[in-house]
């Protein structure tokens, strides 16, 4: 019994392995990360010289917590790796994201709203969606220390 034990651990992990397989291209992770990047410089969150410098943000999906590249649709939060640093909501479907303006959280909810009645699932599974977001926005309310952000149109990455 030890014997079979001992390789439980090697098992989980190919398990994991094996059903975790990212669906995205690096070519398109990549692209959603520069775009990101550019962002955060243009709102001068992050520094010019880090535009290609693919791990000062994060983008972290928001209800499965995954890393970008997972999940061909699904809304993120992302970040610069500063502490206390406020999120943004980024939506992402068919190869294209779209960077949410953080003081216009009325205009956001709506945004959210129409993104999620676009997408093939069900009802709970939009609320947990709309639940966080309002959460992370509600959570932003103390952070917000840029000014206010031209709204962001769809950005089409291949």
């Amino acid at each position: 019994m030890e014997y079979k034990l001992k390789y439980l651990p090697l098992f989980i992990m190919i398990f994991n392995f094996a059903f975790s397989q990212k669906t995205e291209s690096i070519k398109l992770e990549n692209c959603i990360k520069k775009t990101v990047n550019e962002f955060f410089i243009e709102i001068g969150r992050i520094d010019k010289k880090e535009l290609n410098n693919f791990h000062v943000v994060q983008i972290i999906e928001i209800r499965d917590i995954k890393v970008l590249g997972y999940n061909t649709f699904g809304i993120y939060r992302c970040t610069d790796s500063s502490s206390h640093s406020q999120n943004y909501i980024l939506l992402k479907k068919d190869g294209k994201i779209k960077i949410l303006n953080s003081k216009n959280s009325v205009k956001d909810i709506a945004e959210i709203l129409k993104f999620l009645d676009d997408a093939k699932m069900n009802d709970d599974v939009k609320l947990d969606y709309l639940k966080l977001c309002v959460r992370l926005m509600d959570d932003n309310y103390h952070y917000i220390m840029d000014k206010k952000i031209n709204e962001q149109d769809w950005v089409k990455c291949d």
